[in-house]
């Protein structure tokens, strides 16, 4: 059953880690690429900024002739422009008079005359379309163009190449790609981890909550078994006195209140480790509790031969819930009482520490094996060596006192050994 039950979990714990990992890349799949998609509109927009802040500065400053003198519509005013686009932007220049011959140039781009005659050409017809300036973009010949009327009548038109803008680009979504790349290797690597981690305690809930639905479900069947067995024993003998099954009703009733203690104690502890319902905060005289518990089970270790004594500071209080702390007390009592075995012992003692108060019940009898130890306060553990031996249960006592200790900032401990016996210690914190 453990094995099938780990095999469950391990399965339906990787489906979650890869649904985990799949869901986690997609998100930031999408928002490098929401990432890619505004920085390269951002970087377009610059570059564009870019050439038209270069294409204007360059239009509106005039060529110096062959003699190097200014052109004749240069006048040395007007508004200052930002040249520091000219420094990444490279731009060609030309000035045409009303014939249509070039009067000057400065073709940093070093374009054909083909390619100029042509353009200037195109340049011309759309500013002579409109009033005042133009700017376009030639998409055939890859320019962008900013063109003004001079006052000789002519015109002066300044070029920019289309491949500043893609090169920009392509250089930008390659480094953007590669980084991206990485970074999604790296989250993928982040993302694996994180489902590992993330999923280590839903992994131990979910197999804690299969092992106690088998280990509840096994505990159930029995006794129902067993009733079962005898009402089909009763029911095939209808002739038959009450007197005369009176051996199998009073097997029934043993086994219903079985399952009645059983039923209990599950839910007593699904309520414990129910969030909303947190322990009673209120001042409890822990001696008292401890004393009177100790007095309840004074006739069971009368009954069973065993030698019970108390060791108990007065005046102890701890906060907490009065109830669970005396059912605390009675389930370590309990279980040393079945225990200690013929002629045994049980030692209760409680003593005020520097930070808390321990509690140490000690038992003797056969000592709990190194190897169950670990496991005592599971639910349904018991061992032939720790939890049995005749004495019954479900093994959800110590499991109970766990909770309950936990719950009240404590901590539990057991060791076992022949010479010692098998010692519980509970230490709590305790208020004056």
């Amino acid at each position: 059953m453990g094995k099938r039950i780990r095999a469950a979990a391990h399965s339906f714990i990787a489906s979650f880690r890869h649904r985990f990992v799949a869901t986690s890349m997609v998100l930031a799949a999408l928002v490098l690429v929401v990432v890619v998609v505004v920085v390269g509109m951002d970087s377009y927009h610059r570059d564009m900024t870019s050439i038209t802040k270069a294409l204007d500065h360059r239009v509106h400053d005039p060529l110096e002739n062959p003699e190097g003198k200014k052109g004749p519509d240069w006048k040395g005013e007007g508004a200052p422009r930002d040249a520091s686009s000219d420094q990444f932007v490279a731009t060609s220049v030309f000035e045409v008079d009303t014939n249509g011959e070039q009067t000057a140039a400065d073709d940093v781009l070093g374009l054909s005359s083909d390619v100029v005659d042509s353009a200037l050409s195109r340049v011309n017809e759309s500013l002579n379309s409109s009033d005042g300036s133009t700017s376009g973009f030639l998409g055939d010949l890859n320019l962008y163009y900013s063109a003004i009327h001079l006052d000789s009548g002519g015109m002066r038109v300044a070029f920019a190449s289309g491949n500043f803008v893609m090169q920009n680009t392509m250089s930008l979504l390659a480094t953007l790609g590669a980084v991206s790349a990485g970074a999604l290797l790296a989250f993928f690597g982040i993302s694996v981890l994180l489902a590992r981690r993330a999923t280590v305690p839903i992994e131990r809930a979910w197999m804690r909550q299969q092992q106690f639905i088998a280990d509840a479900s096994h505990e159930l069947k029995t006794p129902l078994t067993v009733i079962m067995a005898n009402n089909s024993l009763i029911e095939g003998n209808p002739h038959d006195t009450v007197a005369s099954q009176r051996k199998w009703l009073h097997s029934t009733d043993e086994e219903a209140a079985r399952m009645q203690v059983l039923i209990n104690d599950m839910l007593y502890l699904a309520k414990m480790e129910d969030d909303e319902q947190a322990p009673i905060k209120e001042r409890v005289d822990f001696s008292e509790t401890v004393q009177s518990t100790v007095l309840q089970f004074e006739s069971v270790a009368f009954e069973a031969k065993t030698e019970l004594f108390s060791e108990i500071d007065p005046d102890i209080f701890v906060e907490g819930d009065r109830a669970r702390l005396q059912r605390l007390v009675a389930i370590l009592l309990d279980n040393a009482c079945k225990y200690a075995g013929p002629a045994g012992r049980v030692q209760v003692s409680l003593h005020r520490q520097a930070r808390g108060c321990s509690l140490v019940v000690t038992n003797t009898g056969r000592p709990i094996d190194a190897a169950d130890l670990p496991h005592l306060f599971d639910r349904f553990y018991r061992s032939d060596k720790a939890r049995t031996g005749g004495a019954g249960g479900f093994g959800l006592g110590l499991a109970i006192a766990q909770r309950t200790v936990t719950g009240h900032s404590g901590r539990i401990s057991a060791e076992s050994s022949a010479e010692a016996g098998t010692v519980f210690t509970v230490v709590l914190p305790c208020t004056r």
